[in-house]
């Protein structure tokens, strides 16, 4: 074996150089391609603020300005609803909830405009409006 190692000598220097090399090379590869992922996910932190400074920018427009066109400009379903249910019960506007994106949250935003329609006006015939059955009774009980 002795005698085989000193044959061989420069073949196995040749060769775990060559292998010192590949792995150089390797980690070079890996440490590209974490930084590469790296700048990725930054980037996508980055467009995500900018995304929310937006969007609690024109939140805040609707709010001072009452108008839901605002609300459609941002960006994001559930956004813009949101947006859009608080323009409508600010307003006491039934046709506001219309525009929102999920239907369930339309049915929610009705009965919210005329819960609070019915307690402002005091009147228990908007009560009949509101689709939720306990929230109806609640309304006509309250109300009545």
């Amino acid at each position: 074996m002795q005698k085989y190692i000193k044959k061989n000598k420069n073949l196995i220097f040749f060769f775990f150089l060559l292998l010192i090399i590949l792995l150089v090379i390797i980690k070079q590869i890996s440490s590209k391609e974490l930084k590469r992922k790296q700048q990725i996910i930054e980037n996508n932190y980055k467009e995500e603020k900018l995304r929310a400074d937006f969007n609690n920018q024109k939140y805040q427009e609707a709010q001072i300005s009452n108008n839901q066109e605002v609300c459609l400009e941002m960006e994001g379903l559930n956004s813009q609803d949101n947006c859009l249910e608080l323009i409508a019960i600010s307003k006491l506007d039934a046709s506001v909830c219309q525009l929102l994106n999920e239907e369930k949250r339309i049915g929610k935003c009705l009965d919210s405009v005329f819960l609070i329609q019915a307690k402002k006006e005091k009147n228990i015939s908007i009560c009949a409006k509101i689709k939720e059955e306990k929230l109806k009774n609640t309304c006509i009980t309250k109300y009545n």
